[in-house]
């Protein structure tokens, strides 16, 4: 059950990175261990629930592919969950390449179908940006394992506590998912 504070966390750091770097700061003082430190919060959510892998590499991955993964901050936390994801496999846990594969396309859609309602139809952007698609795979896969929509909850509740700390309002449009980047 240590994954759901930690999922927080992650969640706050990844937002607090999304913040800097929307800001166009540069700083590598700053950037290298902020990318690091929410790489690592996110790693160690995978290191006390093993059955989180699967999900957060597929949320990476669909990430990746949809071009979310585009910062400095956003690539060294790639970098850093991915050893992590390793040093796991070395220690014995194993990757389900289907539930890979499902956070991989649910995270994927859940970005296009943001960037599409933000740039294209802002009539129905509460409804297609919401970025629900993970969620609801979450719930459907909690019928195995219950942490998967646990953790994306946490994750989710972690980032809008950091928006929210930060002065800005959640935008109630934008329903973050990803452990890796929004």
């Amino acid at each position: 059950m240590l994954y759901i504070p930690l999922a927080f966390i992650a969640g706050f750091l990844t937002k607090i990175a999304d913040l800097y770097s929307e800001r166009n700061r540069k700083s590598l003082a700053i950037s290298l261990p902020l990318g690091i430190i929410y790489g690592t919060a996110i790693g160690i959510v995978g290191l006390a629930n093993t059955k989180l892998i699967p999900q957060m590499g597929g949320i990476l991955l669909g990430n990746t592919l949809a071009f979310k993964v585009d910062k400095l901050e956003h690539y060294l936390a790639a970098i850093t969950v991915l050893a992590f994801a390793l040093y796991a496999g070395s220690l014995g846990a194993t990757i389900d390449a289907s539930i890979l594969i499902a956070f991989m396309i649910s995270a994927f859609a859940d970005e296009k179908l943001h960037d599409y309602s933000t740039k294209e139809n802002k009539r129905t952007g509460g409804v297609l940006g919401a970025r629900l698609v993970t969620p609801i795979t979450a719930l459907v896969f909690a019928y195995f394992e219950v942490s998967y929509f646990i953790s994306i909850v946490s994750y989710d509740c972690g980032y809008l506590f950091a928006e929210w700390a930060a002065g800005h309002q959640p935008n109630k449009k934008v329903y973050n998912n990803s452990f890796s980047n929004q």
